[in-house]
């Protein structure tokens, strides 16, 4: 296989299966344009359909099918690296693995690498508007560096908005469990260097913890959005409303450990509210789990992390240290304390019926403008997500109307800022972007 030139151009016209392999594409680079009109490509083997992506390629309205099974790094669906443009670009069904690298080991990242979408996204790669399956067989994991779109992000990741739930990790099981094979993972990228910016994701990550285990033996650096956000990573506008974020050590709804910037972003957003249960039972989902270091919007922050004008409603625990309600530190905060003393029914976070959690959450130890909720009020008096809502029991039925007052002072700029504003379906929510080529 040769380079492919920014004169070569692509257009599908049918559904195919290619057998891709890693080892007959080392090197070569496609920078012309290749649009799918649609159609599907099942892929087969050990590496993504491109081994890298020039500055001039464009990837755009293709299906993607298959498996990709690899011992190689930096392994992707559409591009293993990826310096081009990818839009419009559907992940439905393929599964992802690659065995490069070494867990937790930072310094094997360049052997490790493995996305949903490209392995690695360079500094001049832009993905956008592209769709990753929750499907049961459409994960991702490998051992270091892994991520629903991307497993390592230099350039921009940005507007993805619906249909985007990836599985990172395992899909279902123990949320305590003795293999541990995925570390600095995340819904939309395991590490970030460069900008992720209007993300909507219902990602799951489920990477497992160590029981009796000790701080780092796990998986580490496990987020919502981005496992590790590095000084020169940016997250901007972004929502994580997932069905669990478990890890082990540096746990959070957003990043799992954060050294750059956090600007404008909510995790939690939905609320589980069975009809049949009391009003004191319902509970906000999208848990964020793990052992040492766990927080709403970040597990771990370092002297150079800066988070500003971010929402957390998650429910958040650890099992071995104190979690916190949004992160150590951050400022224009609006967090809601909401661990129960007890569950009050079998659920599938792993704890039995009545069991005492006694890990209180806890504001940041340092910041300003920071606002915490308690969820006993919260629940009883502004039952839903809708920050802003006011609702009165009567003989279990919720009654009641917008508190325009309440609202005002969430959304307040010395609080949550601009980048919020209030949906009459969502409640305060985050403003999300239009793409742009």
């Amino acid at each position: 296989m040769n380079d492919m030139p920014s004169t070569t151009y692509v257009e599908l016209k049918s559904n195919i299966t290619l057998h891709s392999l890693y080892q007959d594409k080392i090197g070569k680079v496609f920078d012309g344009k290749f649009k799918g009109n649609g159609y599907s490509i099942t892929l087969k083997n050990n590496s993504g359909m491109f081994y890298k992506l020039g500055t001039n390629a464009e990837i755009s309205n293709l299906v993607f099918r298959g498996a990709i099974s690899s011992t190689y790094p930096s392994v992707g669906v559409v591009a293993n690296y990826s310096d081009g443009y990818i839009h419009h670009v559907e992940n439905a069904a393929v599964s992802v693995y690659s065995s490069a690298g070494v867990v937790n080991d930072i310094k094997s990242l360049d052997k490790g690498g493995v996305g949903g979408i490209v392995g690695t996204n360079l500094s001049n790669g832009r993905i956008t508007e592209v769709k990753v399956s929750g499907n049961s067989g459409n994960t991702i994991q490998g051992k270091i560096g892994v991520g629903g779109v991307a497993g390592i992000n230099y350039g921009k990741i940005d507007t993805i908005l619906d249909g985007y739930d990836a599985i990172v990790g395992a899909y279902n099981g123990k949320e305590a469990s003795s293999t541990i094979s995925n570390s600095f993972a995340g819904g939309v990228a395991g590490v970030n260097f460069g900008t992720i910016y209007g993300i909507k994701g219902e990602c799951k990550i489920n990477v497992r913890r160590v029981e009796d285990g000790k701080e780092g033996a796990g998986a580490t650096n496990i987020g919502g959005i981005v496992g590790y956000n590095a000084v020169s990573g940016l997250v901007q506008n972004c929502i994580w409303e997932g069905m669990r974020c478990v890890g082990d050590t540096n746990v959070g709804g957003i990043v799992g450990f954060n050294e750059g910037t956090i600007d404008t972003c909510m995790t939690g957003r939905r609320l589980r509210k069975p009809s049949n249960t009391l009003i004191e039972e319902r509970q906000f989902i999208s848990p964020v789990i793990g052992s040492y270091n766990v927080g709403g919007i970040a597990g771990k922050v370092s002297a150079t992390s800066k988070i500003t004008h971010v929402l957390s409603t998650a429910n958040v625990w650890a099992y071995e240290t104190q979690p916190w309600t949004i992160a150590e530190r951050a400022d224009n905060a609006v967090g809601i304390a909401h661990n129960f003393q007890k569950r009050l029914a079998n659920n599938y976070l792993g704890r039995k019926y009545g069991e005492v959690i006694n890990n209180s959450l806890t504001a940041p130890t340092a910041g300003q403008n920071i606002e915490i909720i308690d969820n006993l009020q919260f629940v009883e008096y502004r039952f839903s997500y809708k920050l802003g809502d006011a609702y009165t029991i009567e003989n279990g039925v919720v009654k009641g109307a917008k508190d325009a007052q309440l609202v005002a002072h969430y959304t307040d700029a010395k609080l949550l800022g601009s980048g919020f504003y209030y949906n009459t379906t969502y409640g305060i929510t985050v403003t999300l972007p239009k793409a742009s080529k």
